[in-house]
């Protein structure tokens, strides 16, 4: 959306974002994965309207954005799909992926900004489950769970 609004400065654009993942709810399966997939992730939503710079602006500004793969993490959390619907595959290595990413990531990410974790006053971020919040909690501290 950010791209194609640098493109056409004088459009409007909305972003819609939904997570169906009561999709792979499998009833027959008893699995850990499954049984905390299940009640960990629930159906959701969400919505932004935004504008090209051509426009008047009022609220936020997206000042960048940047997606990251990592790499041979594709078992760590994915889907199986098949005859029976989506199944999720789940390891317990989310923890570590997200331990041993996100924090340079983003550091690197405010750096080609001239920016620093520093400067952020407010984080919002999908961290994960209690796990991984409280890998973040211990390398950052209470105060500064992301990232």
């Amino acid at each position: 959306m950010n791209d194609y609004l640098r493109a056409y400065p004088d459009q409007v654009a909305a972003l819609l974002a939904v997570e169906l993942c009561t999709l792979t709810v499998q009833r027959e399966d008893r699995s850990i994965a499954n049984l905390i997939a299940t009640s960990l992730f629930g159906d959701g939503a969400a919505a932004v309207i935004t504008t090209g710079a051509s426009r008047a602006q009022v609220g936020l500004k997206v000042l960048a954005t940047r997606s990251r793969f990592y790499p041979d993490t594709e078992d760590v959390m994915s889907w199986a799909i098949g005859s029976y619907g989506f199944r999720i595959r789940l390891s317990v290595e989310v923890a570590t992926v997200a331990e041993k990413y996100l924090g340079e990531d983003v550091r690197k990410f405010l750096a080609d900004h001239g920016l620093t974790t520093a400067d952020v006053t407010t984080w919002v971020c999908h961290p994960g489950g209690p796990k991984v919040i409280e890998r973040r909690r211990k390398r950052a501290g209470p105060a500064r769970v992301c990232p």
